[in-house]
C-alpha cells in the first residue's frame, strides 16, 4: 500500500470502529495489459462493508478513493482536495453520512 492508502485505510478503520465494523481491504486484480505479462502494478484496494441492511463497497486508489451504495458512487480526487488530508476527512464524513442514513 501506499503511504496514502494506508492513511485513509485507517481513518476508515478507525470510523468504522465506533460502528462495530472491521473493514478487510483486499487487492484488485490489476488489468495484465495486453500480452498478459505486464506485472500489476495498479495498487487498488477494496472493501465490503455491511451494516444495517445495506452495502458499501469502499476503493482505495494510488492516490484517490472512492466508496459506492447501491444507489451512487462518491468520488475523491486528488486535484479538488489539497492534500492527502483534506481528501480523506472528507471521503470520512460523506461515509459517516451514509453510515447514519
Amino acid at each position: 500500500m501506499t503511504p496514502f492508502q494506508t492513511y485513509c485505510k485507517e481513518q476508515i478503520e478507525g470510523l468504522l470502529g465506533r460502528y462495530g465494523v472491521v473493514p478487510a481491504f483486499e487487492r484488485l486484480p490489476g488489468d495484465p495489459g495486453r500480452t498478459g505479462s505486464l506485472p500489476d502494478r495498479s495498487g487498488h484496494y477494496r472493501a465490503e462493508i455491511r451494516h444495517s441492511g445495506s452495502t458499501i463497497e469502499v476503493y482505495l486508489y494510488l492516490e484517490e478513493a472512492g466508496f459506492k451504495t447501491d444507489r451512487n458512487w462518491y468520488v475523491f480526487e486528488r486535484h479538488r482536495y489539497g492534500d492527502a488530508a483534506g481528501l480523506v476527512s472528507a471521503l470520512t464524513r460523506e461515509l459517516e453520512t451514509q453510515l447514519g442514513s
